[in-house]
């Protein structure tokens, strides 16, 4: 029986719940301390600036993203150094920091693009990002060409089409990408479109609230955009963006009709993706560099809605992602080019119910509802809707500990860990698996917890 890169046989019983280390675990209680002025409302995202100031940010449904600067790198004490909030009370659902970490770019659920100057302390839309072709009385109209991923024409020739009627789906590959358009926008000629007062995404059609916003390794912003399954429009929709600053403020993008994209991550300039497609759960990637652009699927092994996604570390090419049944899934592929036509064969793979308790006559679910990878260390956290995290080392393959995050007893909403990977920061919050019935009668308040990771055991190291 070979052992893969992770540390574990691939047909072996291994279980993060179940398979507990022997060092003592009192000594390795999480140590930390809360964050003063959290958000109002459940908390969607929290990340670290990697550069500059130590700062801490976080965003929530309250409509509010929040800045918190430390004393020193070690995190132990901080105070509240801005926020801002949205005029028309849109929940503010992802963030990146800017190269420099002078600036957050964040997306809302109305759609729009936005930056939080932190020298400044101002609030501006995205406008360094100039109208074009695609802009119309400052409303993103995906352009009127289309094209199957899989070769030949689509059906439709435009987004309205495209919408209401899908392609008929042929070949391999992601069955729910039956159109895309991979265009490029920009100004041209002496009537070019001015600037826009602000970079938003919505228009008659659909009604996009950015599910994903990172930057790629060659600095472009990478969003992705999201509208609903409704009873008007019968098929959800997504898009892939990037946005490139030092080239003329281009535009690219792939549209993805019948899907429904949760979130996304990017690393190596692939962005990785899970999604619904007829409701079953699918993880996809999208190489921005060169190639044919073709969204396409990858083998997983998701039975439920998927919560989150991270991907693994430069060097390597996989992700990380949690369900609502309290399964997580850990992949790693074989390196993924551009030129690549087929799917990337899986080489290591995982998928455990790690916050799943088998008790008599029945089985006890938590939520995984986050997950987080430290690339400096190659670590990897991951939370529950118990108040607990489980750290598992993604070098050696050791799981490290599961342990409570923090002294309340509410549902983890976001976590994430510092540049160096020593610390880590978790949200709390209302449960939202839990029901609207539920929110009336429990509401807790938002909290964030920033602590020490725990050591990998002695017993474990190699």
């Amino acid at each position: 029986m070979t052992q893969n890169n992770f540390g574990y046989n691939k047909s072996s019983n291994y279980s993060f719940g179940k398979t507990q280390t022997s060092y003592n675990s009192t000594a390795n209680q999480i140590r930390g301390t809360n964050i003063p002025g959290p958000n109002a409302d459940t908390i969607t995202q929290l990340e670290f600036s990697r550069f500059g100031d130590p700062l801490l940010v976080s965003s929530g449904w309250d409509s509010t993203m929040r800045v918190w600067e430390f004393t020193d790198w070690n995190y132990q004490q901080a105070e509240s150094k801005i926020w801002c909030k949205e005029p028309q009370n849109d929940a503010i659902l992802r963030f990146a920091f800017s190269s420099d970490c002078d600036q957050i770019y964040y997306g809302t659920t109305a759609g729009e693009v936005k930056v939080l100057n932190l020298t400044a302390n101002t609030t501006m839309p995205a406008t360094g990002f100039s109208t074009n072709t695609a802009f119309q009385q400052n409303k993103f109209t995906p352009g009127t060409t289309a094209k199957s991923p899989f070769g030949g024409a689509a059906t439709g020739t435009n987004f309205n089409s495209a919408f209401n009627k899908p392609a008929a789906q042929t070949g391999t590959g992601f069955s729910g990408f039956s159109q895309f358009s991979y265009q490029q926008a920009a100004p041209s000629g002496p009537n070019a479109p001015t600037p826009t007062t602000k970079l938003n995404f919505n228009n008659n059609i659909h009604d996009y609230y950015v599910s994903g916003l990172k930057w790629s390794d060659n600095y472009k912003l990478v969003i992705s955009l999201t509208t609903e399954k409704t009873k008007e429009k019968p098929y959800a929709h997504s898009m892939i963006c990037t946005l490139d600053p030092a080239a003329q403020n281009s535009l690219n993008y792939v549209e993805l009709t019948g899907t429904k994209i949760i979130n996304m991550d990017c690393v190596n300039d692939i962005v990785w993706f899970i999604a619904i497609v007829d409701r079953t759960p699918k993880v996809g990637y999208l190489v921005l560099g060169g190639g044919n652009r073709t969204p396409k699927e990858v083998n997983s092994q998701l039975q439920s809605m998927p919560t989150s996604i991270a991907a693994l570390p430069s060097g390597q090419y996989g992700w990380v992602c949690s369900t609502v049944q309290g399964f997580v899934e850990i992949c790693e592929t074989d390196e993924i080019t551009p030129s690549m036509v087929n799917q990337p064969i899986v080489r290591n793979t995982m998928y455990e119910g790690i916050f799943r308790e088998e008790a008599p006559q029945k089985c006890i679910v938590y939520p995984a509802t986050c997950v987080a990878v430290c690339p400096m260390d190659k670590k990897m956290a991951m939370a529950c809707g118990k108040n607990e995290m489980a750290f598992f080392d993604l070098e050696t393959g050791h799981y490290i500990t599961r342990i409570p995050a923090s002294k309340t007893n509410e549902t983890i909403t976001a976590c994430a860990f510092s540049p160096s990977g020593e610390v880590f920061a978790c949200a709390q919050g209302y449960d939202w698996s839990q029901g609207a019935e539920y929110m009336s009668k429990h509401t807790p308040k938002p909290s964030i917890f920033v602590g020490a990771v725990p050591d990998v055991p002695k017993d474990t190291q190699q």
